[in-house]
């Protein structure tokens, strides 16, 4: 008898366990996301503003990714000094185009070479009247053919230069002085054109850095060359070109178009 006893009171305790572990009463703020019962959140509170109201539905907040009423911004996150701040509201910051206290300049990037630095300090440059160091002059405009060229280097009165298609055609090799078709690019330049000669990349089509590339190799042979008037040395066109690489288009851009200039003056090389 008192075996069977002790039986029964053994499965009354565990039913009375096992029941108490499957029922949970739903209470809004311990941490428990009762779903089933509403709750779109439960963060262990029942205060509002935190993400999770005190009824435990999603609140909208700063740095939830989402503008929401009151926000001018919301970045998904709550750092400042990003534009947007922690409280969601809109920051000055260099690179928003927009000159704020403690700029000199903001260009509406944050790129270095284009005048206005990533920090947003002046930077000098071609074009700026001041002969700033590697400039042989600057005329405070980036013209060509009126004494200063767009790279800023004197231009030479009767000067001469032969094209990139004029160095690249086979009969003229023996036109090429101090260097080889064979020469690789990378040898002389800052090495934009991997495992590429120079004739190589006097043959490569496009624009932008490749265009950049032929005019450059050419006004390295027009430099060196003492046939040719060029009025630049060779260290020069290195020196220029390493200048703008690695950079951007814009920069490519203006950097050929001054050797383009340079390179389509007369050719007197047979």
């Amino acid at each position: 008898m008192k075996k069977k006893t002790c039986f029964y009171l053994s499965a009354l305790l565990a039913a009375a366990f096992f029941a108490s572990g499957s029922a949970h009463a739903v209470r809004c703020g311990d941490g428990y996301a009762d779903l089933a019962a509403g709750e779109q959140c439960d963060d262990g509170n029942t205060v509002d503003g935190d993400g999770c109201s005190a009824a435990c539905l999603l609140e909208p907040m700063c740095g939830d990714g989402v503008v929401d009423e009151g926000e001018a911004c919301d970045d998904g996150n709550n750092i400042n000094g990003d534009g947007c701040s922690a409280s969601c509201t809109i920051e000055a910051y260099c690179g928003d185009g927009i000159l704020n206290i403690g700029e000199a300049c903001d260009d509406g990037n944050n790129i270095d070479g284009d005048g206005c630095s990533s920090e947003c300090g002046i930077e000098p440059f071609c074009g700026d009247g001041n002969p700033n160091p590697g400039e042989q002059c600057d005329d405070g405009n980036n013209d060509n053919g009126d004494g200063c060229s767009a790279l800023c280097e004197t231009e030479t009165a009767n000067g001469e230069g032969c094209t990139p298609g004029y160095w690249k055609q086979r009969h003229h090799f023996d036109s090429w002085y101090s260097y080889s078709p064979d020469t690789l690019f990378g040898d002389m330049f800052e090495d934009a054109f991997p495992g590429q000669t120079l004739l190589e990349v006097l043959k490569n089509g496009g624009g932008k850095l490749k265009a950049l590339g032929r005019h450059t190799v050419a006004a390295l042979l027009n430099a060196s060359s003492t046939d040719v008037n060029y009025g630049q040395t060779a260290a020069a066109i290195v020196d220029t070109f390493n200048t703008a690489y690695p950079g951007t288009n814009d920069a490519y851009e203006s950097v050929k178009d001054g050797f383009e200039y340079d390179n389509e003056r007369d050719c007197t090389l047979n």
